[in-house]
């Protein structure tokens, strides 16, 4: 995971601005969130899944995934929620 991450931003550049577009909690233990990641050449969207079981206060953070395919997404499900 932080192979891909450290590939992204070599190939990317560090971001100029982050944006919160969707969160998500279909359970109380499950938890994604979704942002933009605004760079100098192209944004990014980054997807992180996290967990945390019943009894802990600690999220534990079990998929990342980004991509700059924006053709594949779908726009209607994000809202900006952080300006």
């Amino acid at each position: 995971m932080k192979q891909q991450i450290d590939s992204a931003l070599k190939l990317y550049g560090t971001p100029l601005r982050t944006r919160l577009v969707q969160e998500s909690s279909p359970s109380p233990e499950l938890e994604r969130r979704v942002y933009i990641t605004i760079h100098e050449e192209s944004p990014l969207v980054w997807s992180f899944v996290s967990y945390r079981a019943k009894q802990s206060e600690d999220w534990t953070l079990l998929a990342v995934d980004f991509s700059d395919d924006f053709d594949k997404l779908d726009w209607s499900a994000y809202q900006l929620i952080t300006p």
